[in-house]
């Protein structure tokens, strides 16, 4: 008996060195990246996990011009899982890839294994419990940090493997039980092989920045269907002008952020008239966002250059919109808050309409009611993190554009669109937006609520209080005075 003790015992300390001199390695690999780019982040003053998310992002524009030459399908999916990992392994760390293959196997068996009109829903909630858990973990950790880590690739992964699982489901339903051609498109009659499926989930140009992208696309942009006779169409020069209004906008993010930083805003509230307050709020508001649109930009241009982008219109004309995640003139010069909100993060929202909204919508609905808009945009702010303002600001936007509806039932009448009146519509439409997306938006990358409390504070709570007047007013008096119209009867 003693004899066994003592072997268990050097078993055991055999082991702790095996897992500490494995750690040890890993940590070694980890420094090695850091110490690679060291100079760059000197240089540039970024740090070291934005300096390879954005090394990842362009480095996939000029990889992404060669992979499409493949002719073998199951090369691409090879070459996309071993790039996707990679790149994951090299921006966060040597482990950080072991949750987006842990989530994705179980998501592909249990697919595989439910009935398939089951299936979306064990996998929405699972895929969402998981990276919950991830970010609650961060919050607590890492409490109002902009670090990177594992979540912001598996923010990815988990809408992928939801619209895979609601796709495999589609599949099963008769082309007449489909209501939206979309979810027609983009169902998936035939299980794919773990090749196919893992290919698709690690897809380089996206994997570790989005957006999302439906499997059903994927496979026939690796096997060539999705191109004219199969042949693979040029496009350097339309990826390289997205390239470069990518680089056009780096430089406004470098010029203007520095110059209407949010920070100086909150110290600074009070000492500033409202006009000015509103001014530089909007403006401070409008080159934060510039960050987000040159990385949109970026990833588009690598989504091109791969050829994913690539669409076909019934005459043959060729577009490469097919990736576009982002429209700037509508985001900042939007008449209503659906047409700004619809044209930001596009590929995400588009997740949002067909896999949470419509799914969502009673059949004999013409408008959808407060509850799916409501519960749409809570999904949304789940997606994006625990912290109070983004569920502040997805509520009081559902709420807000639930009233945008009702003042164009009401108005629109009487202001014709080609019209004097209706440009004065439009303009009024459009500073009310701005307006809603500057003030209420505000505590969206601002992650500490009580600063953002203390601002509108110093502004009496004026867009509260107008909104709430309004929802008042709008989605309850004037619906309960409008008459209603009479059925028909036969």
């Amino acid at each position: 008996l003693e004899g066994r003790g003592e072997l268990l015992d050097l078993g055991l300390e055999v082991k702790e060195s095996i897992m500490e001199a494995v750690m040890q390695a890993l940590n070694e690999v980890d420094n090695a990246s850091n110490d690679l780019v060291q100079p760059l982040v000197d240089a540039t003053g970024f740090k070291h996990d934005r300096l390879k998310f954005m090394l990842c992002i362009v480095f996939n524009v000029f990889f992404g011009f060669l992979v499409p030459y493949i002719r073998s399908a199951n090369v691409k999916h090879a070459i996309n899982i071993i790039v996707g990992l990679a790149q994951l392994t090299f921006q966060i760390n040597t482990l950080s890839w072991v949750h987006s293959f842990f989530v994705s196997t179980l998501a592909y068996v249990l697919v595989g294994v439910l009935p398939r009109n089951r299936a979306p829903i064990v996998i929405f909630v699972f895929a969402f419990t998981y990276m919950s858990c991830g970010m609650i973990y961060k919050l607590y950790t890492d409490y109002g940090s902009w670090d990177m880590d594992w979540t912001t690739a598996q923010m990815i992964c988990t809408l992928k493997v939801i619209s895979f699982s609601f796709a495999y489901s589609d599949g099963a339903r008769k082309e007449s039980d489909f209501k939206s051609r979309y979810h027609k498109e983009h169902r998936l009659i035939k299980f794919p092989n773990p090749l196919q499926y893992y290919g698709f989930i690690y897809y380089f140009p996206t994997f570790i920045s989005g957006p999302p992208i439906e499997i059903v696309h994927y496979l026939k942009w690796a096997d060539r269907s999705l191109f004219a006779n199969r042949e693979l169409p040029n496009s350097f020069f339309p990826a390289m002008s997205m390239f470069m209004k990518s680089i056009a906008i780096l430089v406004g993010v470098a010029i203007l952020e520095p110059r209407f930083p949010l920070e100086f805003l909150y110290e600074n509230a009070a000492k500033m008239n409202m006009l000015t307050r509103l001014i530089y709020t909007f403006t401070a508001m409008s080159a934060s966002r510039l960050k987000y649109i040159m990385v949109f930009k970026l990833v588009e241009a690598g989504n091109i250059a791969a050829r994913f982008s690539y669409r076909r219109d019934k005459n043959g004309v060729v577009y490469w919109d097919g990736m576009k995640n982002i429209s700037l003139f509508q985001v900042e010069f939007g008449e209503s808050l659906q047409q700004s909100t619809r044209v930001w993060n596009t590929k995400v929202s588009d997740f949002l309409k067909y896999h949470v909204y419509l799914r969502l919508m009673p059949a004999d609905a013409k408008e959808a009611p407060l509850y799916v808009s409501l519960t749409t945009y809570f999904v949304s702010a789940i997606w994006h993190g625990f912290y109070p303002g983004y569920y502040y600001f997805f509520v009081v936007t559902a709420v807000a554009d639930n009233i945008g509806r009702q003042l164009s039932k009401t108005f629109s009448p009487y202001f014709p669109q080609g019209t004097v009146l209706g440009g004065i519509y439009n303009l009024c439409g459009e500073l009310l937006t701005k307006l809603h997306f500057a003030y209420h938006g505000i505590c969206f990358p601002t992650l500490y609520f009580t600063v953002v409390l203390e601002y509108w504070r110093v502004c009496n709570y004026i867009g509260q209080i107008i909104t709430a007047v309004m929802a008042v007013v709008f989605l309850f008096l004037v619906p309960m005075l409008r008459p209603k119209s009479k059925k028909k009867t036969q």
